[in-house]
């Protein structure tokens, strides 16, 4: 069994990130884990170069559900529209509110934590339209990982789908052998707005 010594786990925003980071935590770390142990890569930023002693994990999800996902929480990103359709074809850029004001929870499977007034600053400067920017950030990472065994692309709809399956192969790519099982987590977690 290989140690891990650092993880890094990446992802386009809305696409589960958090879930992946909070099954990771449980499953190879102790259930007391902290942000010491491994990176969750919250800047959701493209990694172009990648570090040797680190194991790195993509997580993608259907587009779709993911831009969906980030219509339903835009206020988080600052986006002021109430169109989806607009939305969906419309550059980040443009739709970028820097003045827009929510009130955020961000859960844990430890915690609720509430914050007002923060948003998520990512999108300000992004020149696509969401669908554009998704299918970018899927593939730079899908290509990313043809020469680079340290990373493994992960399916969010596999692991609600047949979680033993997509935990094994992440069990392998972190220690190199897989476990008899894997706990899942049923709280939602990640960034939401709360009204």
């Amino acid at each position: 069994m290989r140690t891990i010594s650092k993880v890094i786990i990446k992802g386009h925003q809305r696409s589960g990130n958090n879930y992946l980071i909070n099954l990771v935590g449980v499953n190879f770390f102790n259930k007391e884990y902290n942000g010491a142990s491994f990176s969750d890569g919250h800047d959701h930023c493209l990694l172009n170069k990648l570090q040797k002693d680190t194991r790195y994990l993509y997580i993608h999800r259907n587009k779709t559900d993911t831009l969906k996902s980030v219509f339903t929480e835009r206020l988080l990103y600052g986006i002021d529209v109430s169109d989806y359709n607009y939305f969906y074809d419309t550059h980040y850029m443009k739709m970028y509110e820097p003045t827009l004001k929510t009130n955020l929870v961000f859960s844990t499977i430890f915690e609720d934590k509430k914050y007002n007034a923060i948003q998520n600053h990512f999108f300000c400067c992004i020149e696509k339209s969401p669908s554009q920017f998704h299918d970018f950030h899927v593939n730079h990472y899908v290509e990313l990982a043809k020469n680079n065994p340290s990373l493994l692309i992960v399916s969010y709809e596999a692991l609600k789908n047949n979680l033993k399956s997509e935990m094994d192969k992440i069990s392998i790519h972190l220690t190199g052998v897989t476990k008899q099982s894997y706990e899942n987590i049923d709280k939602k977690v990640g960034w939401y707005h709360k009204t």
